[in-house]
């Protein structure tokens, strides 16, 4: 009797571990929506595999399309209270690809080796360019680490890189080589910080956005010598230069 006992506690027991290993996907994103867990503006595509190694056939918000995302999430983590999942999205045509790990647990989440390529088009949508610019081009953006804390984080190192820039104006368009950003977080302010040597623009300043949710752009801008005369019209458009040469532009207010 108590060898029969042992024998279907432990069929109950491997039927359990499989029901968990093999809990399918789809199942889980139905019970978050059900349980309003996902916010009604996100769109998901179809499911397939399980909660461990799992497909989403794409996710939109606010017209942002991410396509082909495939997840691994480490059991083991679990057991330390942190849920983190290794993910890919995007093919080589898709508008926006992306890789790297991400971590949930009761500090937020986190982000380790994270890289995000996109059309420029997918942020001016969201944030359009002052003066009438408009601009053309893609965004690489890589973060070898980010901790989030309210409301936006406790730590960041990271780069944001711009190519294949082309920013029209009424007087005309401009072909920029290179914009290169440093990304950090110092006391809980989201920085993004240019210098000369990482920018073809002559570029050196710092935009920045407080936990109040203020921001902030102080920069200095002194045209190589070889700048198109179409980008020293625009810069004269917004002033006359100081001393040095130096276009000086000092904005803030509230988001």
């Amino acid at each position: 009797m108590m060898k029969t006992l042992k024998i279907i506690l432990a069929a109950v027991l491997l039927y359990l571990i499989f029901m968990v290993v093999l809990f399918p996907a789809r199942f889980a994103t139905a019970t978050l929506a059900q349980l309003n867990a996902i916010p009604p503006a996100v769109k998901l595509g179809n499911v397939s595999g399980s909660i461990w190694d799992g497909k989403l056939a794409s996710v939109s918000y606010q017209g942002v399309v991410l396509d082909s995302i495939n997840w691994q999430l480490s059991p083991l983590s679990i057991l330390t209270g942190t849920a983190l999942i290794d993910f890919k999205a995007g093919q080589r045509r898709s508008d926006i690809r992306a890789h790297g790990q991400i971590a949930f647990n009761s500090e937020g989440v986190s982000a380790d080796d994270l890289s995000v390529k996109a059309p420029l088009s997918v942020v001016l949508q969201h944030y359009p360019l002052p003066y009438g610019l408009t601009s053309t081009g893609n965004i690489d953006l890589s973060i070898a680490h980010f901790q989030q804390d309210k409301p936006w984080c406790e730590s960041l190192d990271g780069k944001f890189n711009a190519n294949e820039l082309i920013i029209k104006s009424a007087f005309g368009q401009l072909a920029v080589d290179k914009v290169s950003a440093k990304l950090s977080c110092p006391n809980g302010v989201l920085t993004a910080a240019l210098q000369p040597s990482t920018n073809s623009l002559g570029i050196n300043g710092t935009a920045q956005l407080t936990k109040t949710r203020q921001y902030m752009l102080d920069a200095k801008v002194k045209p190589p010598a070889n700048a198109p005369q179409d980008y020293i019209n625009v810069l004269k458009f917004s002033g006359s230069p100081n001393s040095q040469g130096q276009y000086v532009f000092k904005y803030n207010g509230k988001l």
